[in-house]
């Protein structure tokens, strides 16, 4: 499972052209009222660990439970409670409340606007301005490689010397990448080295504050930005923690994924040599294809999540065969081996939560 940090960049397929735009959901001026003194991050950290599951629920049953609480069953508080069913949180007066206040702040219009609240809350992430935008970018501004595909579309119209020449070569040296499964293990460290070099150059002030950046590259900037700025938001501790977004080429698309791998600090966990590793990937004909890998003392076990269930099938059906390869060449003993059907609970990112298919809410174990 070693990864070589030094391969060499392949060679561009060079026929594919990123497109600018394509409906993405701007709230880059959004700003949140200030929370409570309380503050729903104090909520969170004070929320109990152990929610209890039972029941399945509709939007009836739902209404039903916060009239039940002395929470007025009406449609605001029918999406709050629905969204943070998805997140696994208990329905509670106080937080819907706080919750309430917030999204009516924002025009209580979008779910986008709602479930980054949600999502923040339930993470334990203050509920300022600042991570909301970001928050909101993560949800639905679409993954690294399609907003670095629409900065190198605007960047190709520009001459501008300095900075922008140096994001030029940066993204030339990106597109070269994602050269199939074979190349992954030596491309992956030059994903990482890159995306440092965006992620750097971008978080510096000098940039974004040039006044002379035309606006659509300043948009495009700051939207990548604040991708970033939501994306080390969930990495809790990032000195035991590296991720890295990357993409695939297939059919001269860039196919997006995520490689996550998560290790424990304390010596307990290190004399066991634990270590979580997820690889998650956008496939042209099974949907994105999550695999959770965790070692321990040698032992492996294998979490496939996929997003229906004939997806399940066609995975469950090669587990056998994957087993057989995978010992001789990891040097590890399978301990378990697992095919779960999750809907869209983990379509955005890795990083977040998981949170349950609104499609499928009304048939989803409550959480109250």
């Amino acid at each position: 499972m070693g990864v070589n940090w030094n391969g060499n960049v392949g060679q561009s397929p060079g026929a594919w052209q990123p497109q600018v735009g394509g409906g993405q959901y701007d709230r880059s001026g959004v700003s949140a009222p200030p929370p409570s003194d309380s503050g729903l991050e104090d909520a969170a950290r004070q929320r109990s660990a152990g929610p209890q599951f039972f029941g399945y629920h509709n939007d009836s049953s739902i209404m039903a439970r916060l009239a039940q609480q002395g929470i007025a069953p009406n449609a605001v508080n029918l999406r709050i409670a629905q969204q943070m069913l998805r997140y696994g949180l208990p329905i509670n007066a106080d937080v819907i409340a706080q919750i309430r206040q917030l999204w009516l702040g924002l025009g209580a219009l979008s779910l986008v606007d709602l479930e980054a609240l949600i999502a923040l809350f339930s993470s334990g992430l203050p509920t300022d301005a600042a991570n909301l935008q970001a928050m909101i970018r993560l949800l639905s501004g679409g993954p690294a490689s399609h907003l670095m595909a629409r900065l190198t579309m605007v960047l190709k119209q520009q001459t501008a010397p300095g900075q922008l020449e140096a994001l030029k070569t940066l993204l030339s040296s990106y597109w070269k990448l994602g050269n199939g499964p074979s190349a992954f293990p030596t491309e992956i460290g030059q994903f990482k080295q890159i995306t440092d070099q965006l992620r750097n150059l971008l978080m510096g002030s000098a940039l974004l504050a040039d006044g002379n950046l035309p606006a659509e590259v300043a948009a495009e900037l700051a939207a990548l930005r604040q991708l970033f700025q939501a994306q080390s938001m969930f990495q809790r501790m990032p000195q035991s923690t590296l991720y890295i977004p990357f993409y695939q080429w297939r059919d001269q698309q860039p196919m997006p994924g995520e490689f996550l791998v998560e290790t424990e600090r304390d010596a307990v966990h290190k004399a066991a040599q634990y270590t979580h590793l997820t690889v998650s990937v956008d496939t042209r004909n099974l949907g994105r294809l999550t695999i959770d890998f965790t070692a321990l003392r040698g032992q492996l076990a294998l979490k496939f999540e996929v997003q229906d269930n004939p997806v399940k099938k066609v995975v469950e059906s090669g587990l056998a065969n994957l087993s057989r390869r995978v010992v001789p060449a990891t040097g590890y003993t399978i301990a378990a081996m697992g095919v779960h059907e999750v809907g869209q609970g983990r379509s955005i990112s890795v990083l977040l939560p998981k949170r349950r298919d609104l499609r499928k809410l009304s048939r989803a174990i409550g959480v109250i």
